[in-house]
């Protein structure tokens, strides 16, 4: 009995012990699972470029779970934009992969950026010439459609770059049928890692497998400019006729259509677009999208076939959707949810349209957005041509934005200058987030990007032109660079040309003659570029004409004996090389000098006189105005006598037939004779002298 009350007794301890520890466990359980008290911000203060800094006091912490970091969110109620990272020249298209990061192809430099998620970047330099697009496969390689080499670029995970096939050629059987692959200018690939490319200039699609080989997939109508495809393995491109590439407008085929190719190769019209479509996208349910540059809408087509297009939202360049959504769009993108986004190429902006049409401005982008793609988490990136940069946009209420350290003050990144924040913090630990802080407004101080440029001169010739300026204050840190933006104004489509240069002045190729355009020209810092130079009046390209040089500059005068050395610079060319110098010198006469460079020997002239001096420069067309006229020099050292004009003697005038300023210059004749006295002093010397000669005389006849 009594081992038995024992055993009892120990059976009840136990549960009590049982149920102690399960108590302390859930209260440890619930400790540990508890997040963090949110932090208080305290003040926010601009830092460097982009940045803010936070200053904050940290909320309770949970001593189980400590603070591993924080994070920011924007408050406003719209989604935040920001500058990813900038690339090695003008980006053309954009493309990401399964990890987030960022590819570009950059046409003009025949590379491709590569920015991580965090921002860094890196550039592979070789690809084929002007790689105009860019594609990703599930494996992370990158491909890129090189439209004047005629062939596709891979380039492997590690930056190993290659050539993986050229598109112009097919099978014998496609080379017997006149089919061939000319001037690829959009690329995509399929989960099977096969590469389709549209040729705009042969009317086809190009397939490339992993292995390199190529076959002419199928035909289009005229001038595919945009591809894409679907999970059942068609493809789509969007034709445009040959209106945007090299014709006048009496001589455009204007197609405005998609294509639809299916996996056996049969091909036809899916259906109509609006004006010059240049990207292509297909949903889920196999909608097909495209945006309409020319006539800057959307147009959607259903699988059978139904066209229907969005409004059009530049009219005579005036919006007519609010704050001026959409104008001249580059690319489309559509998400799992069915939503449009098109960049904004005029406008600086992304437009997004709901599957019932309406449309809104998402956020802004960087100047001149040419191309979108959307990442597996819905965030959206533009790569901008204008500046060479890449906009991603986030929504504020899953933005995970980086800031540096864990203890107050942290710096926040990646922000645009001159934009209104609401901020608010969250506290990191491993039990999860704390609800987010007070909200906090900033705007972020625009930095001191430099003053704009003035433009003094635009020498239009065939197919490109050649724009002067001046630059504007640096506003304490040096320009790096400047670039001239040239919009086609009338023409073929609304073109716009970006070249960058280091100075004045920069030259603007691949333009179209005929074509009138207008151009503006911004310079950039560290702090940003700043804003634009008033824009040019229009002119058209291809009316180029030569005229004598402008006037140039003396910089240095170097007198020696009897000659004097004169160096110039400075003289606009007129359109026609200089041929040579002319220097003229004024003294005691006109001395003339001549030199097919700088600097200009002039000789004969007199030591000890002192001189002044213009000069002229010359082409084909004739010469110029003078420069301005050089302080006066003395020639040599002085001889030992020098002698006076001759009295009495009247000024003369040397004109010349050339365009001098002013036209004709006073010049004395010179003589060796002594003057002649007119003193009556130096008469009653005479007189005196005289006189005494005669008395002279007197006395020795005496």
């Amino acid at each position: 009995m009594a081992l038995n009350q024992i055993s009892q007794q120990h059976t009840s301890l136990t549960k009590v012990a049982i149920g102690w520890l399960l108590a302390v466990f859930a209260l440890l359980s619930a400790q540990l699972a508890l997040a963090n008290a949110p932090p208080t911000i305290d003040s926010i203060a601009a830092g460097g470029p982009g940045q803010a800094v936070v200053t904050f006091t940290p909320g309770l912490a949970n001593e189980f779970s400590p603070i591993t970091g924080y994070r920011y969110i924007n408050d406003d109620g719209t989604l935040i934009d920001y500058t990813l990272g900038y690339t090695s020249s003008q980006p053309t298209a954009i493309a990401i992969d399964a990890a987030g990061n960022v590819y570009t192809a950059n046409a003009s430099s025949n590379s491709v950026s590569k920015i991580a998620p965090d921002g860094t970047t890196s550039v592979f330099d070789i690809t084929g010439r002007f790689p105009i697009r860019i594609a990703v496969d599930a494996a992370g390689n990158v491909y890129t459609a090189n439209s004047r080499s005629n062939d596709v670029s891979k380039i492997t995970p590690d930056g190993t770059s290659s050539i993986l096939a050229s598109t112009l050629y097919g099978t014998a059987a496609d080379t017997a049928d006149g089919k061939f692959g000319v001037h690829p200018v959009a690329i995509a690939v399929d989960a099977a890692g096969n590469v389709y490319t549209a040729n705009y200039s042969s009317n086809t699609v190009s397939k490339i497998t992993p292995a390199g080989d190529v076959t002419i997939f199928g035909e289009t109508d005229v001038g595919p400019a945009a591809i894409t495809l679907d999970a059942a393995g068609n493809v789509y491109t969007a034709n445009q006729g040959l209106g945007p590439i090299g014709c006048r407008p009496r001589d455009c085929v204007n197609v405005n259509n998609v294509s639809k190719i299916r996996p056996d190769g049969a091909a036809f019209i899916l259906g109509t677009t609006g004006e010059v479509p240049n990207g292509i996208a297909v949903d889920a349910a196999g909608n097909v999208y495209t945006s309409n540059g020319l006539s800057s809408n959307m147009s959607k087509i259903t699988p059978d076939g139904f066209s229907t297009t969005s409004e059009t939202i530049l009219t005579t360049g005036v919006s007519s959707a609010p704050q001026g959504i959409g104008s001249a769009p580059q690319g489309i993108a559509v998400d799992a949810a069915g939503n449009v986004y098109m960049p904004s190429w005029l406008d600086d902006n992304v437009t997004k349209i709901t599957p019932d049409g309406t449309m809104t401005i998402l956020a802004g982008t960087g100047h001149g957005p040419v191309a979108i793609a959307i990442d597996k988490a819905g965030n959206i990136y533009t790569a901008n041509s204008t500046y060479g940069s890449v906009t991603k946009i986030i929504d504020s209420s899953i933005a995970t934005y980086p800031a540096t350290g864990d203890t107050s003050p942290i710096t926040i990144t990646g922000l645009y200058s001159g934009t209104e924040y609401v901020l608010s913090l969250i506290a990191v630990s491993g039990a999860g987030e704390s609800v987010a802080s007070n909200s906090v407004s900033f705007n972020n101080v625009a930095a001191i990007a430099p003053d704009a440029p003035t433009i003094d001169s635009i020498r239009p010739g065939a197919g490109q032109l050649t724009v002067a300026f001046t630059p504007g204050y640096d506003n304490g840190s040096p320009i790096t660079s400047y670039t001239a933006s040239c919009l086609r104004v009338v023409g073929s489509g609304r073109v716009r040309i970006n070249v960058v240069g280091s100075t004045s002045p920069i030259a603007v190729t691949s333009m179209f003659n005929g074509d009138t355009y207008e151009c503006f020209v911004t310079a950039t810092n560290i702090f940003g570029t700043g804003p634009a130079s008033a824009t040019s009046e229009p002119f058209v390209v291809g009316t180029f004409t030569i005229s004598e040089p402008g006037a140039p500059q003396i910089t240095n005068i170097e007198p020696g004996d009897a000659q004097v050395s004169i160096s110039v610079s400075g003289a606009d060319d007129g359109g026609s090389p200089i041929t040579g110098y002319n220097a003229y010198c004024f003294g005691e006469r006109l001395l003339l000098g001549a030199s097919p460079t700088s600097p200009i020997a002039v000789s004969g002239l007199t030591n000890g006189v002192s001189y002044t001096c213009a000069v002229t420069a010359t082409n084909d067309l004739g010469e110029s105005p003078t420069s301005a006229t050089s302080e006066s020099f003395v020639v040599g050292a002085p001889d030992t006598f020098v002698p006076p004009p001759l009295y009495g003697t009247p000024r003369s005038s040397i004109c010349f037939p050339l365009k001098i300023a002013p036209s004709c210059f006073s010049s004395s004749a010179t003589s060796s004779a002594t003057p002649v006295p007119t003193s009556p002093l130096w008469l009653l010397g005479i007189m005196a002298g005289l006189l005494s000669l005669v008395g002279f005389r007197k006395l020795r006849k005496a």
